[in-house]
Formats: structure tokens, sequence, C-alpha cells
């Protein structure tokens, strides 16, 4: 049955992806991101690789 409450829990309206993992910069990648984000404030595309 579709509607169990833990089916709802899981699959329900409120239901939730899962929590991306934080990325850890280093401090010379934060500078260059800083640096970039001055430049533009909006990265696309190949400038996020």
């Amino acid at each position: 049955d579709d509607s169990s409450p833990e089916n709802l829990l899981l699959h329900g309206p409120f239901s939730r992806k899962p929590k991306r993992i934080r990325t850890a910069f280093s401090p010379s990648q934060l500078l260059r991101l800083e640096r970039a984000f001055e430049k533009n404030h909006y990265v696309v595309g190949a400038e996020r690789k």
C-alpha cells in the first residue's frame, strides 16, 4: 500500500533529498575562487572546472 505512514515519510511531499557533502577547499583554491568571483559573479560552464 502506497499510503502507509512509512512510505509517505520516505517518498511523500515532505521528503527531502539527501544532504550533499560540503566541499572542503584549500586556502589556494579559495583565493582563486574569490578572485574569479570579484571579476564575474556568475561562474558558468567551463569556468567551474
